[in-house]
């Protein structure tokens, strides 16, 4: 899906996805994108190496889970979670 994606931020958009997914399945076929060479455009090789670089990230929850240890919500704040989901923590 990466590799026929024409638009950047469609690509940016799977590549993003692939990464916060995180399954263990998509190492292969973006390791496969990075080997195509001419076939795909640099833009997409890169958007694999930016997931697979998510996939292997070493944290298992994601980045902004340790901002929200012991809050609380009652006291929120909309940089945290903000309406619309602008929030920090509405991020994933």
């Amino acid at each position: 899906m990466l590799a026929e994606a024409r638009g950047l931020s469609a690509q940016a958009a799977i590549a993003s996805a692939l990464g916060f997914i995180g399954d263990a399945r998509a190492v292969d076929p973006l390791v496969r994108m990075l080997q195509q060479g001419e076939r795909i455009t640099d833009s997409a090789r890169g958007y694999a190496a930016v997931a697979l670089g998510i996939v292997a990230d070493k944290e298992l929850l994601p980045w902004n889970a340790k901002l929200s240890v012991g809050i609380n919500y009652r006291a929120n704040t909309t940089t945290l979670t903000g309406e619309g989901g602008t929030g920090v923590l509405d991020i994933l």
